[in-house]
């Protein structure tokens, strides 16, 4: 056994957000709780030594975080004044500790996390590591280049043939919804549910992107980050954006403190020098009753914010206990003062929730001026009832500062397949409304881990209101940027990763159009009989967890002229019929490129397919 007195190690944080909430471990000995030291950080990011000995315990850590991407040297230093911590070689700070560094083997050093089982690992590459008997004066910093956190990200990337190109998704790891999308000028924005620390839930941060055309995008380092945000400790969770009166997008999320019960809020981060520094206290707490009904405990997220002229409004999701979901509405004059809700939007009844995720409320109109708005809920229960799957709901009706009348009393399916979900939207500046979603990819949590990613975005999509009254969708016409090479004006077998099909047929009779395997197996058939759009996908079961072999599909009625967009990016296929339905499913490519086959069925009036552009 030696006694250290001297322990260092270089290092570069690529992200400092916590899993579990304790300090993570760049240099560690000790399973013994009694008798351990760790050169680490918090969760807050500062860097700092932990040490146990003879019973006692302390923890010393640097006033100032660690800055991603900058190499740094941390060293730690027991000698007869005390402990002291150094940063760069500069005294960052030291406390009386005559006890010293436990005594400890040669070996049984753990370099990249804490010893005693702690799963928090160190986020960021460390070199130089050094363990002394003999004190040094620590050297200066590393003199090393800053790594370009994004860049570095990029390259943690797996080859994986079922990987979306074109469709959003982070550099790598985890995402969950994109939401909070803005424009500003001509840039436009968007956030999402990341963890840059693996392919799995955990340390939730607000990833950010920026496009000028809404189809390429530029990844930036995250907007939000639990380690910078007091309010926040567990998790920066959904939310969304609005311009305040300077033209600056405030950020409004779903503050997660897992110390607290509930163990979310509304929080607000505001623009400060090109970036966004969050509020020291949470802006609304849930409440226990709204309008004289007892809200589901627990269950109180996903703040969607809007400005009009009648002044700001805001939507949360919640529950009415024993009924269903529901969306907390609440009002403020200047977007500060928001005070206590004003009333619950709509209830909705247990069918479709007892609690409803990221209600929102977007404005539709017709070629003609007309207006509606729609309402669009994802339900969530406790637990899952037989038979339902991940799903998104809405209801068309009147908006009226205050009022929301539906047009009809039952929502309807916003998407026929099993894998939409996550629903958030804007208003651009040319007056479209935008919907974003997330296409959950339903593989088995180890197999997301070995691909390096879980999830992506699905198309953006246009809102807007039909002729008839109803909603119409349509994939964002940027799309049609993508559109690489025109392969194919009539039917015959097309093999690619990155397709889209348009075709216009005449109903009634059965449209089928089938994605195969390059040996032929088919992996998925979608199809349109003038009744029902669903799609067919035999063998899913071994690669989607979340969805059996059996179809999905929803009723329609179409009789007559009818345009079906297909669109297949790797493991994604979405169709859209007749700018009314959609359809949001997966596949499996391992095996190879797919090939859409020819289509078959009713007669055919154009029929068009584009190699699309991945770059």
């Amino acid at each position: 056994m030696t006694r250290p007195t001297y322990v260092e190690a270089v290092f570069a944080p690529l992200s400092l957000t916590s899993l579990t909430g304790r300090s993570s471990g760049l240099v560690s000995w000790g399973d013994d709780p009694d008798e351990q030291l760790t050169l680490g950080y918090d969760q807050h990011g500062r860097p700092g030594v932990e040490v146990a000995t003879a019973g006692t315990r302390i923890a010393l850590f640097a006033a100032q975080p660690l800055v991603l991407g900058r190499w740094v040297r941390l060293t730690a230093v027991a000698d007869e004044s005390g402990l002291r911590l150094y940063v760069d070689g500069r005294d960052a700070t030291s406390i009386s500790w005559q006890a010293g560094f436990p005594a400890v083997p040669d070996l049984g050093w753990i370099v990249g996390r804490r010893s005693g089982g702690y799963d928090d690992p160190a986020c960021g590459p460390i070199r130089d590591v050094r363990v002394l008997t003999v004190a040094e004066i620590p050297a200066g910093a590393p003199g090393l280049a800053d790594l370009d956190v994004v860049e570095v990200l990029t390259s943690y990337r797996r080859p994986d043939p079922n990987r979306p190109e074109y469709h959003f998704m982070p550099p790598a790891h985890w995402m969950n919804e994109p939401h909070s999308a803005i424009q500003v000028g001509d840039v436009h924005h968007v956030f999402y549910q990341a963890n840059r620390r693996g392919p799995f839930w955990g340390g939730i941060e607000w990833g950010h992107a920026t496009s000028t055309d809404l189809v390429h995008w530029t990844h930036l380092p995250p907007a939000l980050r639990p380690d910078q945000v007091d309010v926040a400790p567990s998790g920066i969770w959904s939310g969304s954006s609005v311009l305040d009166d300077n033209g600056d997008p405030l950020l409004f999320f779903t503050a997660g403190d897992f110390s607290r019960s509930p163990d979310q809020a509304v929080a607000v981060a505001r623009p400060v020098d090109g970036s966004w520094v969050a509020d020291e206290k949470v802006l609304l707490e849930m409440p226990d009753h709204v309008g004289g009904h007892e809200l589901l405990p627990g269950q109180f997220r996903d703040p969607f914010v809007w400005r009009e002229e009648a002044g700001w409004f805001m939507l949360v999701g919640a529950g009415v206990n024993g009924r269903g979901g529901t969306a907390v509405l609440y009002r403020s004059v200047d977007g500060v003062i928001w005070g206590d809700p004003v009333d619950l939007l709509l209830i909705g009844d247990s069918e479709y929730g007892e609690m409803w995720e990221l209600p929102v409320l977007l404005p539709i109109k017709d070629d003609a001026g007309e207006q509606r708005h729609v309402l669009l809920v994802c339900p969530w229960w406790h637990e899952v009832p037989a038979g339902r799957v991940v799903e998104v709901v809405y209801w068309v009706g009147r908006w009226d500062a205050g009022v929301f009348t539906p047009d009809h009393d039952e929502p309807r399916r916003f998407d026929y397949g099993r894998h939409f979900t996550g629903p958030s939207g804007n208003v651009l500046a040319d007056g479209r409304t935008i919907l974003w979603s997330i296409a959950q990819d339903g593989r088995a949590p180890d197999v997301q881990r070995l691909g390096g990613w879980a999830h992506n975005a699905g198309l953006p999509l246009e809102l807007s209101l039909a002729a008839d009254g109803e909603l119409a969708i349509r994939p964002v016409r940027e799309l049609e940027l993508l559109r690489k090479e025109l392969v194919a004006e009539s039917p015959q077998p097309v093999s690619g990763t990155a397709l889209e099909l348009e075709l216009d047929a005449v109903l009634p009779g059965d449209l089928r159009v089938r994605v195969v395997d390059p040996e032929g197996t088919l992996l998925a058939e979608i199809r349109v009989d003038g009744h029902t759009l669903g799609v067919t996908r035999p063998g899913a079961a071994s690669y989607d967890v979340w969805s059996p072999d059996e179809d999905a599909s929803g009723p329609l009625v179409v009789d007559g002229p009818c345009r079906l967009r297909v669109f297949v990016d790797h493991s994604m296929v979405e169709a859209y019929l007749n700018e009314s339905h959609s359809l949001t499913t997966r596949i499996d490519v391992s095996a190879g490129p797919p090939v859409l086959e020819p289509v078959t069925g009713p007669h055919l009036t154009s029929y068009r397919v584009w190699r699309l552009s991945t770059d």
